[in-house]
C-alpha cells in the first residue's frame, strides 16, 4: 500500500498549521511445506520515502526464518529466562504507552494509575518519544490539535516520567499538554497516541543474549496485549525457540505466555546494542530474567 496526504488545521483560537506526508508499506507471509509439515513466517517494510523502502529483502528474510521453524514442539510448562527479539520491543513498550494515555488514567482504567514519578521498570530502561525524527513513520511538526511537537522523556532509568496528554486531558489534570492529540478523521473525536518511541540501547547483542542462556526461550513474535486495567497478559507465542546451552534446540508451537506487564518491566535485565530499524524507530532485543510459560507438561 502507498499513499500521500496534505492537511491543515485552522481555528478561531489562532491555530494555523499545515503539513504533508507520504507513506509506503509492504508485507509478506511465507508458507513452506515439507512432506506433511508446514512452517510459516512473515516480515514487512515501511517508509515515508522510497530511499528507505527495501521490499525485496523481506521475502528472503521471511523464507530463511520459516525454514528454521520446521519441527516445532510445545515447550515444557515452567519459568524461564526469556529473550524478546527485535520485533517484540516496540510491542512491549507500545503496550506501556497505551496505558499512559491520560484519558485512560483519568477514567481509572489503566494499570499505570498513580504511577507517574514512580519506578515501574528496571533502571536500565529509558524510553523517549521523538516526534521530530526526519523520515520517522509517526513524525510530524504538530499534533492533531495543532500543538507543536517536542521530544519527551517517557521512561527514564525505570521511572515513569509522564502521561500522554491532549488539550482536554491536560486542562482537566492541570498539567502541561504534551502534544499527543490524534485525529484520524475530522468527523471524529480527538484521541491520544505517542509518536516514535525510542528505547535507549544497551550493552549486549542478541546473539550474546542467546549464547548466555543455559535454558530459556527466544520469542520472535507473540501476542502481548495486556488487560489495560490490570496489566495481565495471556497469549500465544506465535514464533519462538527453546534455547539450551546457548543454542536453538527446537521451534515452538502451542505454547503460551502468562505474566503481568509491570512484573515483566521490573524483571528486565538486559537490552541489546544491536537492533532492527524502521524509519524513526530502533528496535533492540530485551531479556527478562524469568517468565511463566505454559506448554505440554511441567519442565
Amino acid at each position: 500500500s502507498a499513499g500521500s496526504s496534505e492537511y491543515a488545521i485552522v481555528n478561531t483560537e489562532g491555530v494555523e498549521v499545515e503539513d504533508r506526508q507520504s507513506g509506503i508499506y509492504a508485507s509478506v507471509m511465507v508458507v513452506l511445506q515439507k512432506e506433511e509439515e508446514v512452517a510459516s513466517y512473515y516480515d514487512f517494510d515501511e517508509a515515508r520515502n522510497l530511499k528507505d523502502f527495501h521490499p525485496v529483502d523481506i521475502g528472503e528474510k521471511a523464507c530463511l526464518q520459516a525454514k528454521e521453524l520446521f519441527g516445532a514442539k510445545q515447550a515444557p510448562t515452567g519459568t524461564y529466562p526469556v529473550v524478546f527479539s527485535y520485533l517484540m520491543s516496540p510491542v512491549i513498550i507500545g503496550a506501556v504507552a497505551a496505558a499512559a494515555n491520560a484519558e485512560e488514567i483519568q477514567r481509572k482504567r489503566s494499570f499505570l494509575v498513580g504511577k507517574k514519578g514512580e519506578k515501574i521498570a528496571w533502571e536500565g530502561l529509558s524510553v523517549q518519544d521523538l516526534p521530530l525524527i526526519e523520515g520517522g513513520m509517526f513524525s510530524a511538526s504538530f499534533d492533531g490539535e495543532g500543538v507543536p511537537h517536542k521530544e519527551l522523556n517517557f521512561i527514564e532509568e525505570g521511572v515513569l516520567m509522564t502521561y500522554f496528554h491532549n488539550s482536554y486531558t491536560a486542562n482537566k489534570a492541570g498539567e502541561e499538554n504534551t502534544g499527543h492529540a490524534v485525529r484520524y478523521s475530522y468527523r471524529g473525536g480527538v484521541g491520544i497516541s505517542p509518536t516514535n518511541l525510542q528505547i535507549k540501547l544497551g550493552d549486549w547483542t542478541l546473539e550474546e543474549m542467546i549464547n548466555d542462556m543455559k535454558k530459556g526461550i527466544l520469542i520472535l513474535s507473540a501476542g502481548v496485549q495486556p488487560n489495560l486495567a490490570s496489566g495481565d497478559v495471556s497469549g500465544p507465542i506465535d514464533f519462538g525457540f527453546m534455547i539450551e546451552g546457548g543454542e536453538k534446540i527446537y521451534p515452538l508451537k502451542n505454547t503460551m505466555l502468562g505474566f503481568n506487564i509491570l512484573e515483566l518491566l521490573k524483571n528486565i535485565d538486559a537490552i541489546s546494542r544491536d537492533y532492527r530499524e524502521e524509519p524513526g524507530v530502533k528496535m533492540p532485543a530485551i531479556r527478562v530474567k524469568d517468565l511463566r510459560i505454559g506448554g505440554d507438561k511441567i519442565g
